[in-house]
């Protein structure tokens, strides 16, 4: 993605070794376990919050308070831990209201078996 524009503001993203790619808890990997950020605008240029308060592209669900967590959806949060074989589990931060989170992507992570 190194230098492409026309991407969605306030979606999650991960660190690749030269640019940023779209993070997912589908599967365990970098795109689910290593440095993540949310999108401050429609260019790779204009950067990522890499932790604080973010408006997110898609509201999380849930209600405000709740924990957070990457979804295996790319590039979005949720209020619903993945449940899947395979999927992994990643609390994101909390819901502090409708598209916003306090984004404070935890260093521990648990690949389900189920």
């Amino acid at each position: 993605l190194e230098g492409t524009s026309n991407i969605l503001q306030g979606a999650v993203f991960y660190k690749t070794s030269t640019s940023w790619g779209a993070a997912s808890a589908a599967s365990a990997g970098s795109a689910a376990y290593g440095f993540l950020g949310v999108s401050k605008g429609g260019n790779m240029v204009d950067g990522f919050v890499t932790r604080g308060i973010v408006y997110v592209a898609t509201d999380p669900g849930g209600n405000v308070g709740d924990l957070v967590y990457l979804s295996t959806t790319n590039n979005r949060l949720t209020t619903t831990a993945p449940s899947a074989d395979g999927n992994v589990v990643r609390v994101m931060g909390h819901k502090l209201g409708t598209n916003l989170v306090y984004f404070n992507p935890s260093t521990n992570w648990v690949e389900l078996t189920v």
